[in-house]
This record gives structure tokens, sequence and C-alpha cells, in this order.
């Protein structure tokens, strides 16, 4: 897969206005940044649940009383831990922390989480609990993915695998094959890829997490994708798709399935049908789901490009451009956000169990 780098000093809106502008020189953009372009969206999600606020945020919130909110929640968290420590209470303070990395983690703020994440799985030997131990290298391992730091990603996760196969911990070792998947997958190992996958299903169903097993079959099926097993793609594919239509409530993964579908279309030249997939995805993830929007939009950019359709492939081009300007603009006001969420579910949860005692 091959990048393309394009070095200007010009502001993005003034760059869309001077092509905007020059329609030839507009043809020659759109045939440089489109060749090689390759696509790809595996449903890596680091939880098994839906994200019901992915791109929808508002660039012009209130920043102050954002980070007010924000500062609060940390407050109280510490505020807490304290109480916990105070009290000697091991399994309230990993609980605690566990929570606390996991705002850190969903806001991907990545330098304030690891820290948690080291007192809790230092915490979690001293106590010799092994599952809390293995649940905190997991999301170090998450970290170290995301990040791009793979050596030590798979480090950690072959670690989890060892304490949960100990533990004979089906959720454990389904959501660490899948990221051993992940993590060949971005190594282009393409079978060891499918084969960690696949073990990840295997136990997502042996449990009968039916979301798990769709996410599974559709990274299995994206891996075909990407090597143009296309028959192959298509069955798997469309396993995945029943699957998730008996979920019932899924927008993201079930968008990514079809956006799958619809590339698989474009790969075997059915343009018309890759559309129909295309203007599916739209109609399912409406105005959120902005990172899903952005691969969207590449991937109009493509079938465009290939069916000689300069104009169309460079309005959607626009699109990829706006999105990712919008994407950097927001991008501290979403992170704050999502923390803010997950403060107040917190919150939710712990005044209910106290109402339920």
């Amino acid at each position: 897969m091959r990048k393309v780098w394009v070095v200007c000093t010009m502001p993005v809106e003034n760059v869309i206005y001077f092509l905007k502008k020059c329609a030839f020189f507009r043809l020659l953009v759109v045939l440089f940044l489109l060749q090689g372009i390759s696509i790809r969206v595996i449903a890596q999600d680091t939880t098994n649940s839906e994200s019901n606020d992915s791109g929808q945020y508002d660039a012009q919130s209130s920043s102050q009383g954002i980070y007010s909110q924000y500062i609060d929640s940390l407050q109280w968290f510490d505020k807490h831990i304290k109480q916990a420590r105070d009290k000697s209470d091991y399994v309230r303070i990993m609980e605690l922390l566990k929570r606390k990395s996991d705002m850190y983690l969903k806001a991907q703020m990545f330098e304030k989480a690891l820290p948690v994440l080291f007192e809790g799985i230092q915490l979690a030997q001293k106590s010799g609990n092994k599952r809390e131990e293995a649940r905190f290298k997991l999301n170090v391992a998450k970290i170290m993915h995301l990040s791009k730091n793979y050596g030590n990603a798979r480090y950690y996760m072959q670690q989890c695998l060892k304490i949960y196969e100990s533990l004979n911990d089906s959720e454990g070792l389904a959501e660490t094959y899948i990221m051993l998947g992940g993590s060949e997958f971005i190594r282009k190992n393409w079978e060891e890829a499918k084969n960690n996958y696949a073990k990840g299903g295997k136990y997502y169903k042996l449990i009968g997490d039916v979301y798990g097993e769709a996410k599974a079959l559709n990274n299995i099926g994206s891996t075909y994708l990407e090597i143009n097993q296309l028959d192959s793609s298509l069955i798997v594919l469309r396993q995945a798709e029943q699957l998730i239509l008996q979920f019932g409530d899924s927008t993201r993964l079930y968008a990514i399935i079809i956006m799958n579908l619809g590339e698989l279309n474009m790969k075997k030249g059915n343009s018309d049908s890759a559309l129909h997939f295309f203007g599916k995805v739209s109609d399912i993830i409406g105005n959120s789901e902005i990172d899903v929007k952005l691969n969207l939009e590449e991937l109009y950019s493509t079938l465009y490009k290939k069916n000689n359709n300069p104009r169309l492939a460079m309005k959607h081009l626009e699109n990829v451009i706006a999105i990712k300007e919008q994407i950097n603009l927001s991008q501290n006001t979403l992170n704050i956000n999502k923390i803010i969420n997950e403060y107040e579910l917190w919150i939710k949860d712990s005044e209910n169990e106290i109402l339920r005692k």
C-alpha cells in the first residue's frame, strides 16, 4: 500500500478554493492523489459495545465549560481512589483505576492512561489478581497498537493470552485474539491475521457474543478483500452481515460491513452495485461515525477515478479534505466530551449500585 505525501504551505481552505477555481489543475491533482489509494476498514474496536457519540460533536462548544467538567471528573476519581487506598480496598482501587484509564483510552489520551494502567498492573500483581492484571495489560496493548508500537503491543498481547488461557477466560481470549489479528494484518501476515481473527470468533461464539462473532467475521472478510480473494471475502462478509442484523443494535459495525461489501463490488468492476452499497452506508450512519464517513468519501473518490469521472472524484476528494480538517479542529473537544460521558455513566452506575443496596 503506497502513501502519497503532499507538502504545501497554504492553509487547507485556500487549497480547496484554488482547486475549485482551476479545473485543469484539479484534474491533475485528482489523478495524482488518487493514484494507488487503497482503503481498508477493519472493525478493530477496543470495546465490545457500540459507540454512539463518534462523529457527533460541535467544534464551537464552550471550551471553558467542557474543561471544567473534565477537571471535576478527574477530581472525583482521585478522591474515591484515595478513599479506597485509605481502606486498603484493593478491589475498589483496581476498578476505579480501570475506569479512569478507560476514560483516557477512549479519548486517545494515551500518555495519561499509561501511568494509571501500570499502577493497576502493579496492584493486581501485588494482590495476586490475575484477571485484573490481564485487563490492565490488554489496555496497555491497545495503546501500543493504536500508537503503532506493534512490537510492544504483541508482547503485552502474548502475556494476556497466557493469563487468560490459565484462567480459561473465553471472553478475554476472544478480545486478545482479535487484537493479535489486527497486529498481524498491519504486518501483512495475512494467514496469521485470519487465523487469529478466526480464533477470536470461535471464543465469541462459545460465549454467545453475536456482536463479537460478527466483528471477527468482518475482519476475516476484510483480510480476504485486501489480498483480492473476492469470492471468499463475499462469503464471510455476508455471514457477518447476517449476524449483525441478528444482533440488531450495531450501527457502526453494520456500516463497516456494508462498506466492505461496496468495496468488494468496486474491485469486481460492479460500479452500480458498489454505489448502491456506499449509498446504504450513508443512510446507516447519517451525520455520525465521522471516521467511517471519511473512509466512505475516499472510496467514492477511488470509484469515480476508476470510472474516469474526474469531476466527481475531485468532489469527494474535497470532502475528504474537509472532513480531515473538521476532525483536526474538533479532536480536542471530542476527546474531552468522551471523557465526560464516561464519567457521567460511571457516576450513574455508582448511584444505582448504592440505591440497590
